[in-house]
């Protein structure tokens, strides 16, 4: 196979592909995505999926049932965790130490 028309990564495969449904391909891109396509059954596959309106049609329609706000913010729970609160007796206690430090602090600065 000609090095040349070798699909090598993911985002040259995707640029084909839209320029295939766009009807944009030059010839050395349909080369390109030819032997893509002749590599391996699940290529085929892959691309009669694509180029099936019934299938993007069902695509759309699973689209939109999709809640993508709930996505979003499970998404984003999981990403930045929430710090939990300190429990309610260990801020009473910093509290509690802050006030005495600040109670000794003003003691001793007005014995002097």
């Amino acid at each position: 196979m000609d090095e040349d028309a070798h699909v090598t990564d993911a985002n040259q495969l995707a640029e084909l592909l839209l320029k295939h449904l766009r009807q944009e391909l030059t010839p050395e891109e349909q080369k390109k995505l030819d032997n893509w396509i002749s590599e391996h059954p699940t290529h085929k596959q892959i691309f009669d999926r694509i180029n099936s309106e019934e299938q993007l049609l069902n695509d759309l329609q699973l689209l939109n049932q999709v809640n993508l706000d709930a996505w979003w913010q499970k998404i984003s729970r999981q990403a930045i965790p929430a710090t939990p609160k300190p429990p309610l007796v260990k801020r009473l206690i910093f509290w509690i130490v802050l006030f005495i430090v600040l109670v000794m602090i003003i003691l001793l600065t007005a014995r002097q």
